[in-house]
């Protein structure tokens, strides 16, 4: 059988500024029906106001309490698992003596490694090309990839547009509602998703 994997995160890797985040968030999310969840775009977009159908991608941060409801009940009807990893930044700035992308890396590996999957699977990870450079993505690659031998699954690491993937958009709202609950205690879109949760890992 073949799974996808998209993966987002959320918040930000600064430790400095008053600007940035208490916490990083990055969630995966695993399916075989990877067209379902292509869908929950689609469906939501149908139910969008003429003026916001041309907004070509959507995004949790920017979209309105309706939309972001109306893409999260669609997800809840998906055959999907949600893993996840929060990053303390407050508790581990001992961390941050790597170099961001290391960092990165690093925390993106270690759900990786949490995963349990079929050894007959075929993998395909798919992430948002736009935020990585062309080393730092080889270096994501190598990480990762190592984070999934143990599994001995069949792995291919996809690098993608989210303008134009419209899985990507979904893990996207995943990702943001899980970091609303633990940057901000606000449960209310954590608690749409809560029963496709397999994995959450805190360091």
């Amino acid at each position: 059988m073949k799974k996808y994997i998209y993966l987002d995160e959320s918040g930000d890797l600064g430790i400095n500024s008053e600007k940035s985040s208490k916490t990083f968030v990055i969630a995966l999310l695993i399916t075989a029906d990877n067209l379902s969840l292509a869908r929950c775009v689609k469906k939501t977009r149908q139910k969008m106001h003429k003026q916001m159908s041309a907004i070509p991608e959507l995004k949790a941060f920017k979209s309105d309490e309706k939309t972001r409801n109306r893409l999260l009940n669609e997800f809840s009807k998906t055959n999907s698992d949600i893993h996840y990893i929060v990053l303390d930044k407050l508790k581990n700035k001992g961390l941050f003596k790597e170099h961001k992308h290391k960092l990165y890396n690093y925390i993106a590996a270690s759900i990786v490694n949490e995963i349990h999957l079929v050894s007959s699977d075929k993998i395909e990870l798919v992430v948002d090309r736009r935020k990585l450079k062309l080393i730092e993505k080889e270096e994501f690659d190598k990480q990762v990839l190592q984070a999934f031998s143990g599994s001995k699954t069949n792995v291919r690491i996809s690098h993608r547009d989210s303008c134009s993937c419209k899985e990507l958009q979904v893990v996207d709202f995943i990702a943001w509602s899980i970091f609303r609950k633990y940057e901000l205690k606000d449960e209310e879109y954590y608690s749409k998703i809560a029963n496709k949760i397999k994995t959450s890992k805190r360091i």
